[in-house]
C-alpha cells in the first residue's frame, strides 16, 4: 500500500510492504541491499524528492522492515529487522546531460542462530554510485554509472562471509521508452 502527494518539485511518498514468507514467483519483484527479491518482510517505507531548482534536485526515503512471519527458511526471522536509507542529489548540466550521487546504506540485526553464536549482530552495507545520464533523443537515454560498496559483516556470519567485501563497478546502459 502507498500514499502519495505530488506537487511542483516536490513529491513525497509513504507505504507499507508485506512479502509473505511464502511468496515465490518469476521476475523481480525489489530488492534491499544486495537481497534480490525479499521474502518475510513487513514495515513502513518512505520516499521524498525536492527539485531545489530545475537543476537540483535532491531524494530522501527509508525503509524498516520485520519478520512477516516468525520463521523463514529465506526470510528474516522473529527479532530481526533491517533499516534501510536512501540519499540522492541530482545536478541537470543541460537538457540532454545530468550527472547523479546516491547513496544507500542498509543495516542488518539478525540473531546469532545464523551462525554467528549467540546474541545479535549487526551487518552492514553500504554503496555510492555516480552516475552520468545522457539523452541521445527524447526517449533514448544512454547511462553510465560507476558505484562503490562495502559489506561488512563484522566478522560473524558463517562460510566465508563474515568478512569485509569491497567492491568498485562501472556499469553502462542504454534504456528507451516506448
Amino acid at each position: 500500500a502507498m500514499l502519495a502527494y505530488n506537487a511542483t518539485g516536490l513529491n513525497l511518498s509513504a507505504g507499507y510492504r508485506y512479502v509473505d514468507p511464502l511468496f515465490s514467483t518469476s521476475g523481480y519483484w525489489g530488492r534491499i541491499g544486495n537481497w534480490l527479491n525479499p521474502t518475510n518482510i513487513q514495515g513502513p517505507t518512505f520516499r521524498a524528492s525536492y527539485d531545489l531548482s530545475p537543476n537540483l534536485g535532491l531524494t530522501l526515503g527509508g525503509d524498516y522492515f520485520t519478520a512477516a512471519k516468525d520463521s523463514s527458511p529465506l526470510g528474516l526471522d522473529a527479532n530481526e529487522d533491517i533499516k534501510r536509507a536512501l540519499l540522492g542529489v541530482r545536478w541537470g548540466l543541460s537538457r540532454s546531460l545530468n550527472l547523479t550521487a546516491d547513496y544507500e546504506g542498509v543495516f542488518w540485526s539478525l540473531n546469532g542462530s545464523r551462525g554467528a553464536g549467540s546474541g545479535m549482530f549487526h551487518p552492514t552495507e553500504h554503496y555510492i554510485t555516480l552516475g552520468t545520464g545522457y539523452n541521445l533523443t527524447g526517449s533514448t537515454l544512454l547511462r553510465f554509472n560507476y558505484q562503490i560498496g562495502d559489506f561488512d559483516g563484522h566478522g560473524a556470519l558463517s562460510n566465508g562471509a563474515g568478512t569485509r567485501s569491497k567492491f568498485n563497478a562501472f556499469v553502462g546502459q542504454v534504456s528507451v521508452k516506448f
